[in-house]
């Protein structure tokens, strides 16, 4: 499997509009990635965009690291790996209302929404499964990773499922998106 992880955003035609909780993050190096309101004054986001302890919020202000996973280790299989491409910020900035978080697993072929900074959001369907790392039948753009994956819950409340990680060629030729399912983030603040 061939990953591909974001450098830049680019724009794409999607279904509605964007409810402002996903935003941009900007690395010292000019790394472009999603991220999003995790709770009050943190941020989450993929674990390969933080090239530094602190990133630009396109909210204005910053994110500095307080927790990341580590998920590059050569003794790691691409699904641990994955499992561990989550990073933790904390802000000042107030930052819009964040959602509960779903810890069950998702079932295949379960439908999902990707949203990323300002374009509403993707229809996606869970593929497969490896731990806490999923692929997704959908294609994510460059500058999406560490943007949130939601479910709907009941009388159409949302819940976050995951974050992208990247992006990998299928068996059958195709693009499909890989996410970390987000119940790794509450552990992640344990651990660090």
């Amino acid at each position: 499997m061939r990953r591909t992880f974001a450098t830049l955003l680019v724009g794409a035609a999607l279904a509605s509009p964007a409810t402002g909780q996903t935003f941009e993050i900007e690395a010292p190096d000019g790394t472009i990635c999603s991220a999003f309101a995790y709770a009050p004054g943190l941020v989450a986001t993929a674990a390969h965009c933080i090239t530094s302890q602190r990133v630009e919020l396109s909210l204005g202000g910053y994110g500095d690291l307080i927790a990341i996973g580590v998920f590059e280790n050569r003794f790691l299989s691409e699904a641990q790996q994955t499992e561990q491409d989550v990073a933790i910020l904390a802000t000042a900035r107030q930052l819009p209302r964040s959602v509960p978080i779903s810890t069950r697993p998702l079932d295949i072929g379960q439908e999902v929404h990707v949203e990323p900074p300002g374009f509403g959001f993707r229809r996606c369907f869970v593929a497969g499964r490896s731990g806490d790392a999923y692929d997704l039948d959908c294609l994510v753009e460059d500058g999406w990773s560490g943007a949130p994956v939601y479910a709907s819950g009941l009388f159409g409340s949302r819940r976050l499922v995951g974050l992208i990680s990247g992006r990998a060629s299928s068996l059958r030729g195709g693009d499909m998106a890989i996410m970390v399912h987000a119940r790794v983030l509450p552990n992640l603040l344990k651990t660090n």
